[in-house]
């Protein structure tokens, strides 16, 4: 009869300590890297002129203040961006989630990618790409500033573009976390891999019973017949009352 094998589970073991705080550096500062690469790629091009999509929005928004001006095509023109953000935060919570099985990596994820992209956005994309392209259009484009009107028109830019980064990334990490807990939850819930089952080998008889012993102490040598001064040992079973 065939006998059924029963399986049983390997028991789960936790998760290294620490775990979750290394993947979620490393999946928060690759995703934010990425999409903070593409945004001063993205900002060169609008800063330069190539882009030229926004235009239309740039002369519909013209007579605005420049600081209402300036916030509103900012937010439109950083739409694209901020999708490949949300999109990045979201990444980065399912993969730091899956790696080290817990839902605050996927947190940690989202913090530090929103801010790596913060520290781009603001350094680079902003302040930089600001004095090496920008200001130099102010004074070599078809109506140059000199002077004091020079000077002016490069503060008031400055320091819009500074409130404008720091705010906006500031809320865009904390926007970050959220995703990334969205993403952990993700990640974390689909990610357990499932339980390796081994079968218990059927119970076969031992087709080797043991030898019944005979009477007396089962430990002790036989004794050698022959030798004087030992009793001759009891039969190993009682004799047979027909013979």
């Amino acid at each position: 009869m065939e006998q059924q094998q029963i399986p049983w589970q390997q028991p789960q073991l936790a998760p290294a300590p620490g775990g979750g705080g290394r993947a979620a550096l490393q999946y928060g500062l690759l995703c934010g890297g990425i999409v903070g690469l593409i945004d001063v790629i993205y900002a060169y091009l609008l800063d330069n002129g190539t882009i030229t999509l926004f235009n239309p929005i740039y002369q519909a928004l013209a007579r605005l203040p420049y600081t209402i001006n300036y916030t509103f095509v900012s937010i439109i023109i950083s739409i694209p961006i901020y999708i490949l953000l949300f999109v990045a935060f979201l990444l980065a919570g399912i993969f730091a989630a899956r790696k080290s099985k817990r839902l605050a990596s996927g947190v940690l994820a989202g913090l530090w990618a929103g801010g790596a992209f913060l520290a781009i956005d603001l350094l680079i994309a902003g302040i930089l790409l600001t004095i090496v392209v920008v200001f130099p259009q102010l004074v070599q484009g078809p109506y140059p500033l000199t002077g004091t009107n020079l000077t002016n028109v490069e503060s008031t830019t400055m320091t819009s573009v500074i409130i404008y980064s720091l705010v906006a990334d500031l809320l865009l990490v904390g926007i970050g976390a959220l995703i990334g807990l969205l993403g952990g939850a993700i990640g974390k819930g689909g990610s357990a891999p499932a339980p390796t089952q081994y079968y218990a080998a059927p119970y076969t008889p031992n087709p080797y019973p043991p030898q019944r012993q005979p009477y007396g102490n089962p430990y002790s040598p036989p004794a050698q017949p022959g030798q004087p001064g030992q009793p001759t040992p009891p039969p190993p079973y009682p004799p047979d009352s027909g013979q």
